[in-house]
């Protein structure tokens, strides 16, 4: 039983719960109502105005170029020196590395080291085979290789003369012939407009790297020229990753007439490259080093006539590798040592003798080749001077359909005729659909890569005499 005092204080308690529960629901009621308040638009109050911003234009140059289809339905992309500039690409491969259906490989900043994973290119999938080359590598359309193992050394293919570099993304047997799953055509620079042009330029970076470069052309009248002189090095980014190039290149043209024109290039490229090895192997005693030294000089007669257009090329490349190199199994230092020359003539005439119709006749010549040694504490051995030679007569034909709507079939084929290999056709076959903005292109192409000479060295060490005459070429479908 309670007491009063009890139940007199029981009922305050209640009271007091009461209460503060009335105050809390008052205090919700209130936000509640204030809030709702807030999201009623209010008469007369003035509309704030949108907030506009100006328009940013943002300018960046493309991957690549271009990339252009041809009448004869092949593919190529196309990189200016404007892109290589952008970039600050210091040789092929990283002037590359953006192309679609490109890859490259490498050890050093600066320089490549050997001819395989130390620096090369690969379109789509070809251009890993060593010795021997499935792309083919050219300058101003002449083809650019090691001669006694054919492929390409990317030193020798210095950025700083470039124009404009071609990639063609498949096989190309008509116009470039043996060797051609894939291409990349250089297009040197040459000072068209009047007046003169000078331009120089000092870069330093990372790892002690050096880019210097002065390049300077002009026009008067008739006669043009244009000279570059440059200088790469680093001390790379790891330590025996430093390399180093140079070159010096220089062109003359003349216009005989309004038609015809004359044009003189030479060039000299000297470098090297060192061998950082795998990380976390010890350094061997020797570091490896590649040194590459090469003088290319061409002469080209061309015309542009009403009736057609074409040239005349012949070329001379006398090149040399030096390999230092380290045999872990043997402790012994080896080197490598590589002489090659490389001349060729290419005759071209791209005739319009119909309306929409363009007749392709061509010949090549190319021969090819050089000398090898290894040299070794315990023996030498030797490859005496041997070269090969192909010679090859092409022909395609196109022809353009309609004006709005247009279709343009097109076929060709080459006959190569080698010095010691049996004869080699390549062929292909295309058509091209262009619409307003619209361009649809289909092809088949049939290509062959020949063995090089580096099989008559092989075949002598492994004692197998001449039986390298039995060889086949390497055959390709494109399509």
């Amino acid at each position: 039983m309670s007491s009063p005092m009890a139940q007199s204080h029981e009922t305050s308690s209640r009271e007091t719960t009461v209460t503060k529960g009335a105050k809390s629901m008052e205090r919700n009621w209130i936000w509640l109502m204030l809030s709702f308040l807030l999201l009623i638009p209010q008469e007369g109050r003035s509309q704030e105005k949108p907030l506009k911003m100006e328009a940013v234009e943002v300018v960046a140059s493309p991957i690549i170029e271009l990339s252009q289809i041809d009448n004869y339905a092949s593919q190529a992309a196309i990189v200016t020196n404007k892109q290589i500039e952008g970039l600050n690409a210091l040789d092929l491969p990283s002037a590359l590395r953006w192309v679609p259906g490109v890859n490259i490989s490498r050890y050093n900043l600066v320089g490549s080291y050997g001819g395989g994973d130390g620096g090369a290119i690969y379109i789509r999938g070809m251009g890993g085979e060593r010795p021997g080359a499935e792309i083919l590598t050219l300058i101003d359309e002449k083809p650019i290789f090691q001669g006694i193992f054919t492929h390409p050394l990317m030193d020798l293919l210095n950025v700083d003369n470039v124009q404009r570099i071609e990639v063609y993304k498949g096989a190309q047997p008509v116009f470039i012939g043996n060797m051609s799953n894939g291409a990349v055509n250089i297009v040197t620079k040459r000072k068209t407009a009047p007046g003169y042009f000078t331009q120089m330029g000092v870069a330093y970076g990372s790892h002690d790297t050096w880019n210097l470069g002065i390049e300077h052309g002009g026009k008067v009248e008739r006669f043009d020229y244009y000279l570059v002189g440059s200088y790469k090095a680093s001390e790379g980014h790891r330590e025996h990753a430093d390399g180093e190039l140079q070159n010096f290149f220089g062109r003359m043209g003349y216009a005989l007439s309004k038609e015809w024109d004359l044009s003189f290039t030479a060039g000299h490229m000297d470098n090297w490259a060192q061998d950082p090895g795998k990380e976390g192997i010890p350094t061997p005693p020797v570091i490896p080093r590649f040194t590459t030294r090469d003088t290319l000089y061409d002469l080209t007669l061309s015309h542009d006539s009403s009736w057609g257009r074409g040239r005349f090329k012949i070329f001379y490349d006398d090149g040399v590798a030096r390999w230092r190199q380290w045999d872990a199994a043997l402790r012994q230092r080896f080197d490598s040592n590589t002489d090659w020359e490389n001349s060729g003539v290419r005759l071209e005439e791209r005739l319009r003798p119909w309306q929409g119709g363009e007749l392709v006749l061509g010949y090549d010549y190319l021969y090819y080749g050089g000398k090898f040694e290894e040299v070794r504490p315990t023996r030498t051995v030797r490859l005496e001077d041997t070269h090969f030679y192909n010679s090859a007569s092409y022909l395609a034909l196109r022809q353009v359909f309609g004006e709005s709507v247009q279709v343009v079939p097109s076929v060709g084929i080459r006959y190569n005729m080698s010095r010691y290999f049996d004869d080699e056709v390549g062929w292909q076959t295309g058509v091209v659909m262009r619409y307003r903005d619209t361009e649809l292109h289909a092809q088949f192409a049939h290509g062959f890569n020949l063995p090089g000479v580096y099989v008559v060295y092989q075949y002598q060490i492994w004692n197998q005499g001449q039986n390298w005459k039995n060889l086949k070429a390497e055959t390709v479908d494109h399509y």
